[in-house]
């Protein structure tokens, strides 16, 4: 529906008498509005087009085109719209489902918080965004918005419970993963833009609809037997890593040799000595940092003996201590130059009972980890 409105400096007058005017016409219009509500489209489009946008300064209120005349769109923005409005419908919360393969986790606590005691409150809840499959994908009605909203009035009222939904239709004949990748996708774009969703939420939908940096870290993690909330490797090989940020970091920029090694490193460390059920992005990255600065020694006495300080005395140090060295962008410098450190400081000790030899700057500056302070 397009809407025509005057320009704004034949809207906004200080006049008395203009104000008066404008009032008596808005509420002209209102009447006319109700009136026409029931009625066609035609007469709904007569009634909007009669009124004058205006800011009402008695009330405090700004018209939407005294607002809108302050944002610049840009230069490559189409005009129109597109798609379909859903339906809105009140359905029993009992028959809705959650795809867990692409959905947050539901928080407890962030039920019990928001409900803070009192009863389900219809007034507060927005309409829960769902979609209807068709017989050949199972026919069953998937939340992928509202999950908390349907927890709640399911848990205070109820199965039977009708809750307000817009229902998006899938066509007849779509197969349950194209009714997937339609879901998530739908899923990412409303929460991109209106929440803070995770690194491993988008990762997981993107991976439905195909996304294919997210199938390219899918397949890293595989090759490394990690996995994360279900992604990856989920095997009996597989290893959890708590997140997935730098793991996508040292992916992209290292050799498989490298990340594989570093990934079979920390899983024997956790196993055998820290025993968290999982290993740090972070300390992923910052080991792989490691591993390519040993087989750039190629060897010797120095390669060699950073090795054998690792299988033999990293473990040693706690790895939250560890974790500490490993924010940032730089964290992986940090951390893999501390290593050194304590490596080259045992030596000057005399406390290593192997052959080795110290690691001076002018190698860690070749393989990309000299002071990231100067």
């Amino acid at each position: 529906m397009t809407l025509e409105v005057k320009k704004r400096d034949n809207l906004i007058s200080n006049s008395k008498q203009e104000k008066k005017e404008l009032n008596k016409q808005s509420r002209e219009w209102t009447k006319l509005f109700k009136e026409s509500i029931n009625d066609n489209t035609e007469s709904i489009n007569k009634a909007v087009d009669s009124v004058i946008f205006k800011e009402i300064e008695d009330d405090a209120l700004v018209s939407i085109a005294d607002v809108s005349a302050h944002v610049k769109l840009g230069k490559n923005q189409e005009q129109g719209s597109q798609g379909t409005y859903a339906e809105i419908r009140d359905i029993p919360v009992g028959m809705i489902n959650i795809a867990k393969i692409y959905q947050r986790h539901v928080y407890g606590s962030a039920i019990k918080k928001h409900l803070n005691g009192e009863p389900f409150n219809k007034a507060l809840a927005r309409p829960i965004v769902v979609y209807l499959r068709p017989k050949s994908a199972g026919n069953d009605i998937v939340a992928i918005d509202g999950q908390h909203t349907c927890v709640m009035a399911f848990l205070l009222n109820g199965a039977h419970f009708n809750i307000r939904v817009e229902m998006h239709i899938h066509s007849e004949g779509l197969s349950l993963e194209d009714c997937q990748k339609i879901e998530a996708k739908h899923f990412n774009h409303l929460n991109t833009n209106r929440k803070n969703l995770t690194p491993v939420e988008i990762l997981k939908s993107g991976i439905l609809f195909g996304d294919e940096n997210a199938i390219k870290t899918e397949r890293q993690l595989i090759d490394v037997n990690l996995n994360i909330e279900g992604v990856g490797d989920t095997s009996i090989y597989g290893y959890p890593v708590r997140k997935i940020t730098r793991f996508k970091w040292a992916s992209d920029r290292y050799d498989a040799i490298d990340l594989q090694a570093a990934s079979k490193f920390l899983v024997d460390v956790d196993k055998k000595h820290w025993n968290t059920g999982s290993i740090h992005d972070g300390l992923f990255a910052g080991v792989t940092a490691l591993f390519k600065l040993r087989n750039y020694l190629n060897g010797g006495l120095k390669g060699s003996g950073l090795e054998q300080w690792l299988l033999q005395h990293f473990h040693r140090i706690k790895e939250s201590t560890w974790i500490n060295n490993t924010g940032g962008s730089k964290g992986h410098i940090y951390f893999a130059r501390k290593v050194v450190e304590y490596y080259n400081t045992d030596i000057d000790r005399g406390m290593l009972d192997f052959e080795c030899a110290k690691i001076g700057e002018a190698i860690l500056e070749k393989v990309g980890l000299g002071d990231p302070d100067k």
